[in-house]
């Protein structure tokens, strides 16, 4: 039936990291200028996102460590997965080269920190992950997120350094948002901060970092920039609020897209 059939892309699309991805490509395009490089590079951090993710994915499958319902939808699509996964690692590797990011220093030691940290996110180097760390899942997360989205672009587009900061915060943020969102599922052992402090003191943490984050959006951005993060850092309280004491089904992840898509039509409007 068509709306079973719509229901499966919507699920897949969910499921298998696309909309992340997606966010994060529109970022680079709403935080950069409209010009034909910036589109370019938003299609290599897309690939870049999407095979990052869904390594993680199939790890975790392997290691038999996902949710009974991520476990039951990767048996189902595990052959689109490992597709999926193929072909994002066939197109990082073509825009790497094909844009000479290669022949940049910056580029290549940014390209090969990403892939430390993706891979020992999950697979161990000296007996332990970096996930296995107490506190430092969600740090290398927001980590790696900034140099994606924020230190990777220098190489090919102007480095804008009044982003650092307030992303760094804000993928910080909700580094954390998700850890508090499966902390009844994760293992002990991954000692996340929600693990690691009781429910009071994560949601002090959360009120400081959202605190900061409003006052560096606040002293560092201006224009489309600032108006964007703004939104975004509003509807991040609001995920905040619900997550920390009312629900812990949302996805905080959208607050990317809304980053996002509000910078794309400020700009669109002139409002730089």
């Amino acid at each position: 039936m068509p709306c079973l059939n719509f229901n499966y892309v919507l699920l897949f699309f969910r499921k298998s990291f696309l909309s992340l991805s997606l966010s994060a490509a529109l970022l680079i395009v709403g935080f950069y200028p409209f010009v034909y490089k910036s589109w370019i590079f938003a299609g290599f951090i897309f690939f870049c996102v999407e095979a990052t993710y869904t390594l993680h994915r199939l790890a975790k499958y392997k290691l038999n460590l996902l949710l009974p319902e991520d476990k039951v939808w990767m048996k189902q699509n595990r052959p689109l997965v490992l597709l999926l996964f193929l072909l994002s690692s066939v197109m990082i590797l073509l825009f790497y080269f094909l844009t000479e990011l290669h022949n940049s220093i910056t580029a290549s030691a940014c390209f090969i920190l990403l892939c430390i940290l993706a891979i020992g996110y999950v697979f161990p180097f000296f007996k332990q992950n970096l996930r296995t760390i107490p506190f430092v899942k969600s740090i290398t997360v927001a980590l790696a997120w900034t140099i994606l989205t924020v230190v990777f672009p220098a190489a090919y587009l102007s480095f804008n350094t009044t982003l650092l900061m307030p992303l760094m915060l804000l993928f910080l943020i909700l580094a954390i948002l998700g850890d508090w969102r499966d902390k009844d599922h994760d293992a002990l052992s991954l000692k996340t901060f929600p693990q690691l402090l009781n429910s009071k003191n994560t949601r002090v943490l959360m009120a400081i970092l959202l605190l900061l984050d409003f006052l560096t959006s606040f002293y560092f951005l201006e224009g489309s920039i600032l108006i964007s993060m703004s939104i975004g850092l509003v509807l991040l309280v609001v995920y905040c609020y619900l997550l920390l004491f009312k629900l812990r089904q949302l996805n905080p992840d959208s607050v990317l897209t809304i980053i996002a898509l509000s910078a794309i039509i400020l700009r669109s409007l002139g409002i730089h």
